[in-house]
């Protein structure tokens, strides 16, 4: 997949990998690009704001709360409705059933991906919806987690069923959790608080990370302030070094990983599987 190189050190402000690592989507201050396996695409997007994308589709939202669809592989434009002003996509918003879930001052609309049409809303009670991980959709498309914290050393979180109207699983922490790693059926297999630091597969890595990525349950990549660092049960640690890079995204079967640094999208892509899938599986 060498094709996704041709948009490493690009500028950048947002960035976005397909679910499969087959495509890559940036923002700079103007446009959209995008690389696909079947060719390259650009597309006008001042103010751009957040993107999201499945295996097929991909999603933008501006300042101005316009939320534009395109078909991921042609650039082909599907759709483009209105919103609320600066609503953003949480981490993997665009579900596989077409709808697309938008974040607005701690309330979620379920919506449908070409008509914006809102099928449902969730109110989230956590706070601190500030942090870029504080909301997470698990790689199936079926489960929102929340997490936040108050003004003292307490912390929460919530497990919402994206698919039907039930109450949330509310989830109970010490410190205020300022990121989630979510594996499929809303597991949170990583986290971190603002006291302890990391916690992932029984380690804790104090002040280790500002924001978390699951790939299945077995890879977890961490953004830290030198770079990002990838953790497994199973395999050694690994550090890529990039002071000051943010913006963290990867494939769901944790091959590639990109971030945004010195204002240029940066990729990486690790040689050789990183896990043997279990059946069922992400990557499987």
């Amino acid at each position: 997949m060498t094709w996704l190189r041709q948009l490493n050190n690009t500028p950048a402000n947002t960035i976005a990998l397909s679910p499969n690592g087959d495509a890559l989507a940036l923002l700079d201050d103007h446009r959209l690009h995008v690389v696909t396996p079947s060719g390259a695409w650009q597309a006008a997007l001042p103010d751009g704001l957040s993107l999201a994308c499945t295996t097929d589709r991909l999603y933008a939202t501006d300042r101005g709360g316009a939320v534009t669809a395109w078909r991921l592989g042609s650039g082909e434009r599907l759709a483009r409705f209105q919103h609320h002003a600066s609503s953003t996509l949480p981490r993997r918003a665009a579900l596989p059933n077409g709808e697309l879930v938008i974040a607005r001052s701690g309330r979620f609309d379920v919506v449908d991906g070409l008509t914006g049409t809102v099928r449902r809303t969730i109110d989230a009670r956590a706070p601190m919806m500030h942090y870029r991980n504080g909301a997470v959709i698990d790689p199936d498309g079926t489960h929102l987690v929340v997490v936040g914290g108050g003004p003292v050393d307490n912390g929460w979180g919530e497990v919402h069923t994206l698919l039907e109207d039930t109450p949330p699983v509310m989830i109970n922490s010490g410190y205020t959790l300022e990121a989630v790693a979510v594996a499929s059926g809303g597991q949170i297999v990583a986290e971190i608080d603002d006291y302890l630091g990391l916690h992932a597969f029984q380690r804790t890595i104090p002040d280790s990370g500002r924001d978390l990525w699951a790939c299945g349950s077995s890879v977890v990549y961490v953004l830290q302030d030198s770079g990002v660092m990838r953790l497994s049960p199973s395999l050694p640690d690994h550090a890529w070094q990039l002071p000051g890079a943010r913006g963290l995204t990867a494939s769901e079967d944790g091959r590639w990983v990109a971030v945004v640094q010195g204002g240029c999208a940066r990729l990486a892509a690790w040689p050789g599987p990183l896990w043997e899938p279990r059946p069922g599986s992400v990557g499987a």
